[in-house]
């Protein structure tokens, strides 16, 4: 029984998810069992009799309404946030960044060390959600053993922040993420290979890069971002303006964020209230593995207090955490001049 008169009977409309009592489901001029029976139009397309855009009525921007009935109603069929700004499409903002870390760049491999997946201590779940210094209350971004397997260029070295802040007030935060970064640089998605994206109306921002134990870096200006745009900004070239002054530690061939910001009050400071230093040595005299209470002792893991971020932290000797990241960082920092032990090396952003 074909109760339509379609071409489809009522049993085959059943299998094929189409309404027995409508020849057209879809509306889009062509009958039920053309679609279904492929190539209506003898064109070599085959069309879907539940899609109204497929084939012959296409959806040029990607937003789930059909060109015909975008020209209908007077919206733009090559604009995803019309008639929809809210729409999923719209909304999707990726952006393509690069940033080192001073604490892992190696200068002679011009790479950073990946030490911290090495040795299986970077988190599976992204730590910022649970540092009162990042406000990031919906994170719980995971990565999967899979993609910390990797290793070469492409490895990931830790987890990072990212945010995008208001073109008018760049101190006010409109939208924020972790990502992962590599030992080239590049900022990824939790899928080890996709440029990050953020949920947010198209139009531009100011992008800021943050880091748990780094000081952070923001874009001298906004960029464009959704609507199609994929925005760039390379952070380790010298030839990236960003927001301030110094807000970047010069390693020679590139530029790297700032190490040694253990407490995350984003101020490097090795002496006087609120140092870096303390930290380093309470994280050790406390380690429960030491027993002595010994100030040469080692402690491995994940901590804000490992500066190089090679999985230990040393307050005293060889490759200690306090002399390069912090107290070198706070003596030879360009705005420090003549160098002041005391002086506090401050985050460059708003």
């Amino acid at each position: 029984c074909d109760q339509d008169g379609d071409g489809l009977t009522n049993d085959e409309e059943l299998a094929a998810g189409t309404d027995p009592m409508n020849p057209d489901t879809d509306g889009d001029g062509l009958a039920d069992g053309d679609e279904v029976n492929g190539d209506p139009n003898n064109n070599g397309q085959i069309s879907d009799p539940n899609d109204p855009c497929d084939p012959f009525n296409t959806d040029t921007d990607g937003d789930g309404i059909c060109d015909l009935a975008e020209l209908a109603d007077g919206s733009d069929p090559n604009d995803p946030c019309d008639p929809n700004p809210n729409s999923a499409v719209c909304l999707y903002s990726p952006v393509k960044a690069k940033v080192f870390l001073q604490g892992a760049y190696d200068v002679n491999t011009g790479l950073m060390r990946d030490d911290l997946r090495v040795k299986g201590l970077i988190p599976a779940v992204e730590p910022y959600s649970q540092l009162p210094q990042f406000d990031y209350p919906n994170g719980g971004d995971i990565v999967s053993p899979a993609v910390l397997s990797l290793d070469g260029a492409d490895a990931i070295v830790d987890w990072v922040f990212l945010e995008l802040r208001s073109a008018v007030d760049p101190s006010e935060v409109l939208a924020s993420r972790a990502a992962l970064l590599q030992r080239d640089g590049d900022v990824v998605d939790v899928d080890g290979q996709s440029a990050p994206a953020f949920s947010i109306q198209p139009g531009n921002y100011y992008l800021a890069i943050r880091h748990r134990n780094h000081l952070g870096v923001m874009s001298n200006k906004p960029m464009a971002f959704g609507n199609g745009n994929l925005p760039v900004i390379d952070f380790t070239d010298h030839a990236t303006q960003t927001w301030g002054n110094y807000a970047q530690k010069d390693l020679g061939d590139v530029n790297a964020l700032w190490g040694g910001n253990t407490n995350g009050d984003r101020n490097l400071i090795f002496q006087g209230n609120n140092n870096d230093v303390d930290g380093v040595f309470f994280d050790i005299i406390l380690d429960g593995q030491n027993t002595t209470f010994s100030s040469n002792h080692i402690k491995t893991g994940y901590s804000l207090n490992d500066t190089d971020m090679n999985g230990e932290v040393i307050f005293q000797g060889s490759n200690n955490d306090l002399d390069v990241m912090i107290f070198f960082n706070v003596m030879t920092y360009p705005g420090n001049f003549p160098p002041l032990i005391s002086y506090i090396v401050e985050e460059q952003l708003p």
